[in-house]
């Protein structure tokens, strides 16, 4: 397996060089085996890594050989992304780009359904029948990617993972303290508080059946509702275990709490909010339900959807439980890559963070334990215990509770199904795509046809640890290797009990208006109801004791609606 190469200067490089069939210097200066065609794979570099691609390389390598091709495949990382990664796009620097910041309408002519930067790919998209891409796409995904209509796709590009945000856990801390409702050897004497379940009533099975309600599914033994939660941050404070730990820096806490409205609302409510039409459902006063039909002319009322009120109640009780680990306070120096460290050295004890407490809870996305790979390697060599290295400390992700027979008054959700967020309301995705001047335009398509087959789906699964926004099956040689945390969100995402969130749009009232779509779908709060400056952080204000109804009062405030007449699609 080849080094994966830094490649930044490369986009300046001319791609003039002979790419075929010579020991040459190739585009990434490294030498290209003689008599091979070279195959360019640019792969951004973030928390999905790079192994997945190496696998690819492997196997495709392989597959060419054995179809009496040579081929080189050269894998680059480098920071060129999203809507400023076009030049390197054009320039054909790489045959195939890998973008977690991929805005559809930027590098294609959505009227015309041409592109002038990367490359038409319908052809490997939609060939193949029942087991096609097209077909095996999640709906989202491919309204998304699909710039043409069902009758006559049209495709220049491909979802390259799901990434869910939400609440990761430690499953041994969890078995080591019989914080399981289902643990059957939890002691007779505990001072344990009694789960109430989806029904409320304590002492019967459904108190284990977790936020699904259904028995032998992959979230039995956890609370299935915020009452039965807050019983379990109250049983983790009395022994001496902190709940939470995050980063304040980037968006991560508002990402965890935009992952808590979906699963409030579910998905048809949020999809009213990103494609301006539908019906709103919700709970009224006396526990009916309300149904509100979304229009273009009255979609501004999505801003106050009430999961985003129960996202905000749920923030100010985890501040003023004292429920947040004092290392996620320090903005200054706890990024994301410190939180997962502060999360996974709590285990220490005394002197691990500033509460000198073991953690419960990470918030994260599904992507952490493969970007924290390199520390769990750390900490084996530092304390020489085996037992704490990747794949054999377990780790799993909790889906949201439901708010049913809620303490904090808000209306029971009117959807089923656990939820799991992936993007929330954006014009960007992650993508990969084939650069129109690719000098090997053909082979690059052989080899996306190779990445999204049903094989190599579970394969990326496999050395990602996240998803691939399509329906697939893992070999149980797959599942074998997988960590537990991976399969864990596997299981999760197949779930018929599952529900997922893809909020990726490329909606008119995105595309025409972006900052007031990005309002209405934000926890954005107007400092005041005559200012335009906007404040989108939750537990830092909470922090600063701001009261939920003052938080409430800003978000109202920022509400587009008094200027609603001017947006373009009311004229």
């Amino acid at each position: 397996m080849k080094k994966v190469l830094s490649l930044t200067m490369a986009i300046l490089i001319s791609v003039t060089v002979a790419f075929t069939s010579t020991a040459c210097q190739n585009r990434t200066g490294e030498t290209v085996k003689e008599g091979y065609t070279p195959l360019y794979v640019n792969v951004l570099s973030c928390g999905v890594g790079t192994a997945f691609a190496e696998s690819l390389e492997d196997k495709f390598e392989a597959m060419c050989e054995a179809e009496g091709k040579k081929v080189d495949v050269i894998i680059t990382t480098n920071d060129v992304n999203g809507n400023e990664g076009i030049t390197a796009v054009r320039s054909g620097a790489s045959d195939i780009f890998y973008f977690n910041g991929f805005d559809i309408s930027y590098y294609t002519n959505l009227a015309e359904k041409t592109s002038n930067a990367v490359l038409d790919i319908t052809d490997i998209v939609t060939e193949g029948g029942e087991d096609s891409i097209y077909n095996r796409l999640q709906e989202v995904s491919r309204n998304y990617f699909n710039v043409g209509t069902d009758n006559d796709p049209k495709f220049f590009a491909l979802p390259w993972f799901s990434s869910y945000y939400g609440t990761v856990y430690d499953v041994e801390l969890f078995r080591e303290n019989h914080y399981y409702r289902n643990d059957p050897n939890i002691p007779a004497d505990s001072s344990i508080l009694e789960y109430t379940g989806l029904d409320g009533i304590t002492g019967n099975e459904d108190d284990a059946f977790g936020p699904d309600g259904v028995e032998n599914t992959v979230d039995d033994g956890l609370p299935a509702t915020w009452n039965d939660f807050r019983l379990l941050l109250e049983q983790m404070q009395n022994t001496q275990v902190k709940p939470f730990a995050f980063t304040m820096q980037g968006n991560y806490t508002e990402a965890w709490l935009y992952s808590l409205w979906a699963s409030y609302e579910g998905a048809s409510n949020i999809y009213t909010m990103t494609n301006f039409s539908g019906d709103y459902k919700s709970r009224n006063a006396q526990g009916g339900v309300d149904t509100l039909e979304v229009t273009p002319e009255n979609a501004y009322m999505m801003s106050e959807q009430t999961g985003k009120l129960a996202a905000l109640e749920i923030a100010k009780y985890l501040v003023e439980s004292n429920s947040i680990c004092l290392n996620s306070y320090d903005s200054a120096s706890e990024n994301n890559l410190e939180a997962q460290k502060t999360y996974l050295r709590s285990f220490l004890g005394k002197n691990a963070n500033k509460d000198g407490q073991r953690i419960a809870f990470l918030m994260e996305g599904t992507w952490w334990e493969n970007e924290a790979k390199d520390y769990f390697g750390t900490l084996v060599g530092e304390t020489k215990d085996d037992s704490l290295a990747y794949g054999t400390r377990e780790f799993g992700f909790m889906p949201f509770p439901k708010f049913i027979n809620d303490a904090s008054g808000i209306p029971d959700q009117v959807h089923n199904k656990t939820v799991m967020r992936s993007s929330w309301v954006s014009n960007m995705a992650a993508a990969v795509m084939i650069s129109k001047n690719s000098a090997q335009p053909e082979l690059a398509k052989k080899f996306l046809k190779l990445a999204y087959s049903e094989e190599m789906n579970g394969d990326f699964t496999l050395n990602s640890g996240v998803t691939v926004p399509m329906e697939y099956t893992m070999t149980k040689e797959q599942l074998s290797k997988i960590t537990p945390f991976q399969k864990n969100i596997f299981e999760l995402v197949q779930s018929p009990y599952v529900e997922v969130v893809e909020a990726v749009t490329r909606s008119e009232y995105m595309l025409s208006e972006p900052d007031v779509v990005k309002t209405i779908s934000t926890f954005a709060m107007a400092t005041s109801e005559t200012t335009s400056t906007y404040i989108n952080a939750p537990i830092e204000k909470f922090k600063e004791n701001m009261s939920v109804e003052t938080y409430w009062q800003g978000i109202q405030w920022a509400n587009p609606a008094k200027n609603w007449a001017n947006m373009p699609w009311m004229k």
